[in-house]
């Protein structure tokens, strides 16, 4: 008869979902800088993160960052499904957003480098009904050289071509690697 196990479990108002695949030399550095952030201090948001079969020691290197409450996802090693129409991290996506228990669901790289207040500037505006989805600038952490050049250089022809579709009326499109949008 405990009564801290009758009250009932508060849901947070974000669900940050990161999946990885042999990211252990970068998803420290990125829960790290997610545990300083005040709505995952104060447990307005949680985080998942979606393991795809990672061998380099990624889920050790999150566990040691420290990020207390992180829910750890795996992706099942199945073979690939041919007629499902979705990549290997579209279905760790998947795995994740079902995980979320917010309602609001931001996505981020494993590798990315965060603003600070980065969940209030993606979510705040969703939580008050004034968008129902938000993407912001992705930002990746140098340390391999000309891969994140041509990361941050990717994601920003992307948003460059998204933006110029959407302005025509054209259907354009998300990148998942800095995104906020309404669950369900």
């Amino acid at each position: 008869d405990d009564p801290a196990l009758l009250l009932p479990r508060i849901a947070p108002d974000a669900s940050v979902v990161i999946t990885t695949h042999n990211e252990a030399g970068q998803i420290r550095a990125t829960l790290a800088a997610l545990r300083a952030d005040p709505w995952v201090a104060t447990g307005r948001a949680e985080v998942i993160l979606v393991d795809d079969r990672s061998t380099d020691g990624t889920l050790i290197e999150a566990v040691q960052a420290g990020l207390a409450g992180l829910r750890v996802l795996h992706a099942p090693a199945l073979p690939p499904d041919r007629g499902s129409g979705l990549t290997t991290r579209q279905k760790a996506l998947d795995i994740g957003f079902r995980g979320a228990r917010a309602p609001v669901i931001l996505t981020l790289d494993a590798d990315s480098t965060l603003p600070d207040g980065w969940i209030a500037r993606m979510a705040g505006p969703v939580l008050a009904g004034e968008v129902d989805a938000m993407a912001g600038p992705v930002g990746f952490r140098l340390l391999n050289g000309p891969v994140a050049l041509w990361q941050s250089c990717d994601a920003a022809h992307y948003a460059g071509v998204a933006n110029l579709l959407a302005a025509t009326g054209l259907p354009s499109g998300v990148f998942f690697g800095n995104f906020a949008f309404r669950a369900g």
